[in-house]
């Protein structure tokens, strides 16, 4: 999934069920905004997503 500084299209994935998914992210490269933060990575949890990662991991933080 392509977000370029905005988390907004994670959150609308990441409530849906995940089971069996996982997510890659590739936010453009910037570093100035973190992709991921706690909560998101709660409701991974929660919606039992596999996995999440990053093109770029340092700019998921």
């Amino acid at each position: 999934m392509k977000c370029f500084e905005d988390n907004g299209l994670l959150y609308d994935m990441l409530e849906q069920n995940g089971r069996g998914h996982i997510l890659l992210i590739d936010g453009g490269g910037s570093v100035r905004r973190a992709l991921i933060d706690a909560d998101l990575a709660r409701l991974a949890v929660q919606n039992e997503w596999e996995g999440l990662g990053g093109l770029r991991p340092r700019c998921v933080r």
